[in-house]
């Protein structure tokens, strides 16, 4: 390079300006000057589309080419043309540079790019695009922009005119779009078809860098912003959706950082059939709660990434999605309270289940959360503690689910496996060795599985309220099942419990009972209001061992009268006596008619008297020996019809039940008629 003064080449220079290029110009200087770079300092790309840098930039270096760098590919991308495109919405810096010749030095310029797309509605067909508050009080407006044109500010429900291909383009100010709690606030609603695209933080940023914004900052902020409507068309055998998904362009929640119930009813009722991304990893109560509800076009739900769950997160997330049929990884291990509540309910396309490998679990959290889907088995269930309600209707209706399940719990809690294979196909009853059982813990669990077949053991000795209520109703195919239960603490511990079941064998089922427990009881019709008390199978089932009946009625003038006695007249069904101060009227009941076994006993007496008198006297007696049994219970009459009972405690049945039970009126002052005796010994 030559070497001259400074003065001289600028001399040169302005001597020469007239008559030489800029080149030649500058090749006669002492040393070589800047490329002047131009450049602007900043541009914005709307995310997907492109821009063109190589019209804007510009450098007095010709004799080496300009080159474009990209400081984030994932947010926008430069070819060597200067052809920057959008890729995703956030910030990247493009730098421009230029290398350094024999005249010039390098010269670099940084662009920094925005990367952004409101949240859109593309006209399909002609229509409008409602905007509705429902009744929300907004800080600050919503803006809208139509085709690029003026910002239009509304606060109050209007309806935007649109034409096919017709752009809407939303803005707000405002940190959440409704103005209570579990109401619904702002919803954007196209009354024809139109795609929907763009960034959903640009209705919840108030310094407008929405492009860049990953945390939605108050609960409920964007609660059922986009929910759509659908209707059947006959003639296409589909279900037509006005709010649907873009053709090219995303929409988007880069949300990581979620509050309470933010997107719950979002996206429901909408044509999507590719859910967006979430990206979260860390939930929110209710975040996700009905979002993609009746999205009946669903054919792929989003990765799930979360790891920390929340009360209600997932809760009928899916519900209805009809066309959903596969499910998405759900990694976490510690689950909380109605967490994955309904969230695949109705799913009536999806045949297997995800891997569940939560061992910690909390109230309700599997509550309904395959009910009426197209199961054919249930996934592996590890957890060995339960929570209250946490497999509650889990599978409730999944036709399709014939396979015996694994339930390795060993400690129950209160109505957890309640309803959990209502309505299902399973032909065999799985084992449920637990012997502690829990309120409601089994209630209704296989209730209406008509094919459920085989037998069952139930090992646990104390039944406390509801433990077994309506468990094996109308399971028709239902053998045997095996009760060790001796204790019943709580009301309606079996209310219904084997009804309907084992109605469709050629032979009566089997019921096993404990050995130490003699209460159950055949009985057709059940209890309004059963009591601990009450222990019931149906008629149609065999006790074994057989119960020992300890009941027996006289009525309807059939009584037993002591062989060598007089015997009373019985008049319209009752014995009737008048008094006459004498003996000669009685009923006895001889050992040969009734025995009575060791004991309490109590006998009601069903009698009418004309009037209050004292009390006529009944006996049960093993004998008139010195040596024999004799107990003796006197009772006062009372005017009218009534039912008395009588306390006899204590039969010892040392005669080989060799009783006698003897009715004596006495020198009862009163006209009495006697309709029946029923005898019954005392259930402990």
């Amino acid at each position: 390079m030559k070497k001259s003064s400074f003065l001289a080449g600028v001399t040169l220079l302005f001597a020469s300006l007239f008559t030489t290029s800029c080149k030649e110009i500058m090749s006669n200087l002492d040393e070589p000057v800047s490329s002047y770079l131009a450049a602007p300092a900043d541009i914005t790309v709307s995310t997907g589309d492109t821009y063109d840098l190589a019209g804007v930039v510009t450098s007095i270096n010709s004799d080496k080419p300009i080159t474009y760098k990209s400081s984030d590919e994932k947010v926008a991308t430069v070819d060597a043309n200067g052809l920057v495109t959008g890729i995703a919405d956030g910030e990247a810096t493009i730098t421009v540079a230029v290398e350094a010749s024999e005249n010039y030095n390098a010269g670099e310029q940084k662009i920094q790019v925005a990367v952004k797309r409101p949240l859109t509605f593309e006209a399909l067909v002609d229509g409008t695009i409602s905007v509705w508050f429902h009744g929300a009080v907004l800080e600050k407006p919503v803006v809208y922009t139509k085709n690029g044109g003026a910002k239009q500010e509304i606060t109050t429900d209007t309806s935007i005119d649109v034409v096919k291909g017709d752009k809407v383009e939303f803005e707000s100010a405002n940190e959440r779009l409704t103005s209570s709690d579990w109401n619904w606030g702002v919803q954007i609603h196209p009354n024809q078809s139109a795609a929907v695209y763009g960034n959903v933080m640009s209705m919840i940023t108030p310094d407008g860098n929405y492009h860049i914004n990953k945390t939605i900052t108050k609960d409920f902020a964007l609660y059922g912003l986009l929910c759509g409507s659908y209707v059947w068309d006959d003639t296409a055998q589909k279900y037509i959706f006005n709010t649907v998904a873009h053709d090219k362009y995303k929409l988007l929640l880069p949300a990581t950082t979620l509050t309470t119930a933010c997107y719950a009813k979002m996206l429901q009722e909408t044509g999507f059939t590719e859910a967006p991304e979430l990206p979260a990893t860390e939930l929110a109560p209710y975040c996700y709660q009905y979002m993609f509800q009746e999205c009946r076009n669903l054919t792929k739900a989003p990765e799930l990434k979360a790891t920390k769950l929340t009360d209600g997160c997932y809760g009928l997330m899916f519900r209805y999605c009809s066309g959903l049929t596969e499910a998405p990884v759900l990694p976490a291990t510690t689950l909380a309270p109605y967490c994955y509540q309904n969230m695949f309910t109705s799913c009536s396309k999806l045949e297997k289940a995800p891997a569940l490998p939560a061992t910690k679990l909390e109230n309700c959290c599997y509550g309904g959360m395959f009910s009426y889907t197209a199961l054919t088995e249930i996934p592996a269930l590890p957890a060995t503690e339960l929570k209250p309600n946490c497999y509650e209707w889990m599978f409730e209706g999944c036709y399709k689910l014939e396979k015996t399940p694994t339930l390795p719990a060993t400690k129950l809690a209160n109505y957890c496996y309640q309803g959990m294979f209502y309505n299902t196909s399973l032909k065999k009853v799985p084992a449920l060795p637990v012997t502690k059982l829990a309120v409601g813990c089994y209630k209704q669990m296989f209730a209406n599985s008509y094919g459920l077949g085989g037998s069952i053991v139930l090992p646990a000795e104390e039944l406390p309220a509801e433990c077994y209520r309506e468990m094996f109703s109308w399971c028709r195919k239902l053998e045997k099942v095996e009760c060790r239960a001796t204790s019943m603490t709580g009301n309606n511990a079996l209310t219904n419990w084997l009804i309907g079941a084992g109605t469709e064998l050629e032979t009566n089922p089997v019921f096993v009972r404990a050995e130490a427990n003699n209460k159950w009881k055949n009985k057709d019709g059940w209890a309004v209001s059963q009591t601990s008390n009450d222990w019931y199978i149906p008629t149609n089932w065999t006790i074994e061992p057989p119960i020992t009946e300890y009941e027996r009625t006289y009525t309807d003038g059939p009584f037993p009268f002591w062989s060598f006695g007089c015997t009373p007249p019985v008049i319209n069904g009752a014995i009737h006596y008048e008094p006459n101060g004498g003996w000669n009227q009685f009923m006895c009941v001889d050992y040969g008619e009734f025995p009575l076994t060791a004991g309490n006993y109590v006998y009601v007496l069903d009698l009418q008297s004309d009037k209050d008198a004292d009390g006529i006297v009944f006996n049960v007696l093993s004998g008139w020996g010195t040596g024999d049994q004799n107990i003796t219970v006197s009772v006062p009459v009372k005017a009218g019809r009534k039912k008395y009972e009588l306390d006899f405690s204590g039969i010892l049945g040392d005669h080989e039940g060799k009783y006698y039970s003897i009715l004596k009126p006495g020198t009862v002052d009163a006209t009495l008629d006697l309709y029946s005796v029923t005898i019954k010994r005392v259930l402990e």
